[in-house]
């Protein structure tokens, strides 16, 4: 296998994103992350990818949707996303409303920059 290499410009922004990125231990089952994708689909969100091999954001979104119930249930609301970052139009327009069914706000990169939570390297 061939090391990928980067440039510095490259290397700092990997590097700025990795420090911004949150692992959570809860792990959805296939069976509930589908029932999910169901309900959002209900709504007019259609899972379809934007890119081969890549979640729709759509299903992103259900995913962490469960991840932050599980991970509130356990008692561990510090490990529960509470925003979602998406260029999905349907997520966007239907922020407020996905925030209040499932606790969990789309947003954009814009208003996550207005908000001042991202610092750009």
């Amino acid at each position: 296998m061939s090391k990928l290499k980067l440039n510095k410009e490259q290397a700092a922004v990997l590097e700025q994103f990795v420090k911004n990125v949150e692992i959570s231990p809860y792990s959805p089952s296939p069976a509930a992350i589908q029932q999910r994708v169901h309900e959002l689909e209900s709504l007019g969100l259609e899972d379809l990818p934007e890119f081969p091999g890549i979640s729709s954001p759509v299903r992103q979104y259900a995913i962490n949707t469960l991840v932050s119930t599980m991970a509130r249930d356990a008692g561990r609301s510090d490990l529960a996303p509470r925003e979602l970052l998406t260029k999905h139009p349907g997520l966007l327009e239907r922020a407020d409303e996905l925030e209040e069914r499932y606790g969990l706000r789309p947003i954009s990169m814009d208003e996550l920059r207005r908000d001042g939570e991202w610092h750009e390297a």
